[in-house]
């Protein structure tokens, strides 16, 4: 069962903190990046591309960026801003809920805590981009797995939510690449 070989790689996987680290980044860029491309071209013909993730912040910084708009100190404050959205919403949707079921839960019902960072991770998709449940969600996911992970091979939440915090905030910032690139070529 997958829930199995997933509870297995985090609690055995002997694999270096920086290995751990590649291997998430590329699953969690490359995953998401598939169902994100896939579920902009279904949803194109219905106006999806209006809806993407970040439309009413982040739509209204993408339009400022793709059009040349803002300066550097806006790029810099910016670049803070979702830094610390990217830590907030770490420290909610996996620290709080996934750690703490994790210091309870783990030793005897790892698979609960799965199914915990299963519904934070609904929840956060859902509050990011209804339209792109299934996207934000898997991200969700995939950030619960790699906290989960870091947090039993280095015995640290502190390096645990930094590490998710770091590949949230990259993820955030390809988006934004991505959307600022589309405004540029006036698709967005």
């Amino acid at each position: 069962m997958l829930a199995d070989k997933v509870v297995h790689w985090i609690e055995f996987g002997r694999i270096s903190y920086l290995e751990t680290m590649k291997v998430m980044a590329h699953l969690y860029i490359v995953a998401p990046g598939i169902l994100f491309i896939l579920s902009f071209i279904i949803l194109l013909p219905f106006g999806g591309i209006q809806s993407y993730p970040g439309r009413d912040f982040g739509g209204t910084v993408v339009q400022e960026l793709g059009t040349g708009n803002l300066d550097l100190p806006s790029v810099l404050v910016l670049g803070v801003y979702f830094f610390v959205a990217a830590l907030t919403e770490e420290y909610l949707f996996r620290f709080l809920p996934v750690g703490l079921a994790a210091i309870i839960l783990w030793r005897r019902f790892p698979k609960a805590v799965l199914l915990i960072s299963i519904a934070a991770s609904f929840i956060f998709g859902y509050i990011h981009a209804p339209n792109y449940l299934i996207v934000m969600g898997s991200t969700g996911f995939i950030l619960c797995v790699l906290f989960l992970k870091i947090w039993r091979s280095q015995k640290s939440f502190a390096l645990a939510l930094a590490s998710s915090t770091a590949l949230h905030f990259s993820w955030n910032m390809m988006i934004i690449v991505v959307n600022v690139i589309f405004v540029a070529l006036g698709l967005l």
